[in-house]
């Protein structure tokens, strides 16, 4: 057996010297490399020209000095801080490079640094960069406006709505447009187009001004760039409602009887007027049969409280000439007192006068003169005496044909006071023609006949009338006297029926 161990071992002997050798030869070629660690930086999501930083290495991993050359950057949102290049690194050698990134814009970004050496195969030596830009976000409060439910006729509000950019970057908006109803009013909105800078706002201004029950609702539509929704709409809401709950009130239907007292001022100062007058009157009883059912009329002028030419009913020959007679009287001592004289001819209903107040008939005086009321008790002692002897104030109307502004005589003072009392009409006896102001004398008698008093002063368009059951519309709200009347009265007995929403504000 070992004759055979020798030659294995110079074998072994020889590779091994064989193998030290081409280690020698090797390590004599020198190494020439270079790198870049890491090579990619990956930075934060940034708001607009904010800045954050990292770095690199460039190292010399070689064995024999290497040349760097100018670093170029591709990226408008990426710089170099202090560039190093160009340089010669040993070695072992390593040089760090910073890097700045501030986004100019919004989304996802990306650049690139670039390293030149003079190492073949590694001239060109990229690090890659990568950031976030914030994008803007656009955000309107409130969202939606809303002014809930207003009562009509009270008055406007208005509200402010903010365009806000909560975003990190600029906002761009685009176009802002509006469309709404009549009620609601957009009372300023921002131009377009332009930026928004991260943190600012802008506002528009809307009003509501309700008039009428309705809902009602508008849109503004603004464009922008925000990433999450170029296009939003925001809706404006109000509801405009009645300020109170409905009301009903129910009349029965009176009987269209009335008996009038007409107490004419005879002085010599009504010598101008007295043809205007007398032209009034021939009118209303050309027209009476088609306003009352059951009438009587008594004249006083003052030389009686007997009425001249006795009571006139539709039934007295030649009525209308007897009527214009009868107020052509004689005058006496109560000629400008005709208060006083209206409440004699009262009295005398026990006399002379017997049958002119009848029941429960409304009684409407009615005094016709140029100057004030001269009786010596004065107007309100002699209401209290009228009321007191016909015994139901709710009957008595005072109403007047008189000189309300002193122009063709010298007042109305205690006439008119005595008709605001009893709730009577006053007419303008200066006017040149009075034909439809005296048969707006009859009126407050005839309420419960075609004219029904409310309770409260309604919302007109709220208004709804039955009669008996049924909608009717053959009527008018007078505002004035705070009440229906209708064009043609309704049946005796009849029930009216008025809903209605009272207006005011709560």
């Amino acid at each position: 057996m070992r004759p055979y161990l020798v030659p294995i071992l110079v074998l072994v002997a020889c590779t091994n010297e064989t193998s030290l050798e081409h280690n020698t030869v090797r390590a004599e070629r020198p190494t020439i490399a270079v790198e870049v660690v890491p090579n990619k930086l990956a930075f934060s999501t940034l708001a607009k020209d904010g800045e954050e930083t990292a770095t690199f290495q460039v190292r010399n991993t070689g064995d024999v000095t290497v040349e760097v050359g100018d670093m170029a950057v591709d990226g408008g949102s990426f710089s170099l801080i202090a560039d190093p290049s160009p340089l010669d690194l040993e070695p072992g050698e390593e040089v760090e490079v910073t890097v700045r990134f501030s986004p100019h814009t919004h989304g996802a970004l990306d650049g690139l640094v670039e390293v030149r050496t003079d190492v073949e195969g590694s001239y060109l030596l990229d690090v890659a960069l990568v950031g976030q830009g914030q994008a803007p976000v656009f955000v309107a409060t409130p969202d939606p406006v809303d002014f809930g439910s207003l009562p009509i006729l009270c008055g406007y509000q208005d509200k402010t709505l903010k365009l806000k950019n909560t975003g990190g970057h600029d906002l761009r908006i685009d176009s802002v447009t509006w469309s709404g109803s009549g009620q609601l009013e957009a009372l300023s909105l921002p131009s377009a187009p332009r930026k928004l800078a991260p943190g600012t706002h802008l506002e528009a201004s809307f009003r509501f001004n309700p008039a009428e029950v309705a809902s009602e609702s508008g849109t503004l539509i603004v464009e922008t760039d925000d990433p999450a929704g170029a296009t939003k709409e925001i809706l404006q809401l109000g509801e405009a409602v009645f300020p109170f709950p409905e009301v009903t009130e129910s009349f029965d239907v009176g009987l269209r009887d009335l008996d009038i007292l007409l107490a004419m001022d005879r002085s010599c100062s009504m010598r101008t007027e007295n043809p205007v007058v007398e032209v009034g009157f021939r009118h209303l009883i050309q027209q009476i049969d088609d306003v009352l059912a059951g009438w009587q009329i008594g004249v006083v002028t003052g030389i009686s409280p007997c009425f001249n030419e006795g009571i006139l009913t539709s039934d007295t020959p030649d009525l209308e000439e007897t009527l214009i007679h009868a107020m052509q009287g004689e005058k006496g001592p109560l000629t400008e007192a005709l208060l006083e004289l209206a409440y004699d001819a009262i009295y005398e209903t026990q006399t002379c006068n017997t049958g002119f107040l009848r029941g429960d008939k409304p009684l409407q005086i009615i005094v016709i003169s140029d100057e004030p009321e001269q009786s010596a008790m004065g107007w309100e002692s002699i209401v209290d005496d009228i009321t007191g002897f016909v015994g139901d104030p709710d009957r008595i109307h005072i109403s007047g044909v008189l000189d309300l502004n002193r122009q063709c005589g010298t007042g109305a003072d205690g006439y008119i006071q005595a008709a605001d009392d009893t709730g009577g009409v006053t007419v303008d006896l200066c006017l040149a023609d009075l034909t439809a102001e005296v048969m707006g004398l009859l009126e407050p008698s005839q309420l419960g006949v075609d004219f029904f008093a409310l309770a409260d002063p309604p919302v007109e368009t709220s208004i709804s009338v039955e009669v008996d059951g049924a909608a009717v519309s053959d009527w008018s709200y007078h505002a004035a006297r705070q009440g229906i009347a209708f064009d043609e009265a309704p049946e005796a007995g009849a029930e009216v029926t008025v809903r209605y929403r009272p207006a005011g504000c709560p």
